[in-house]
């Protein structure tokens, strides 16, 4: 889902891949506060996290639909490989960059 984004939206979409981990984040502290009573709910990170999705999925609609399939995961470890994850291909992406840039500078010198 994340991939079509990119290739749908660009720039626009790669806003809309840094949500990702946020959207993550917010999933964990539900999925710890069920399991671990005594760990508190952050309302207002949540509230800050949703707001954040509203001007970044009017350019790149398919991330209503990722943060919702984000926001139903029942498992910590697979929120934990979502956010990772999406740092993870960020990264990547950033290398891709860098690479391509580095073989038209020595092209260019030559």
């Amino acid at each position: 889902m994340g991939d079509r984004i990119l290739a749908h939206h660009g720039n626009a979409g790669y806003k809309a891949i840094k949500l990702i981990e946020p959207i993550s984040t917010v999933r964990i502290s539900e999925l710890a506060s069920v399991q671990r009573p005594q760990i508190p709910e952050f309302p207002d990170f949540k509230e800050h996290v949703l707001a954040s999705i509203t001007e970044p999925a009017r350019e790149s609609p398919g991330l209503t639909e990722l943060s919702r399939e984000i926001l139903r995961i029942n498992s910590v470890d697979l929120a934990f490989t979502v956010a990772n994850g999406s740092g993870e291909m960020t990264r990547l992406w950033v290398h891709r960059l860098e690479g391509s840039l580095q073989r038209r500078l020595v092209i260019h010198s030559e």
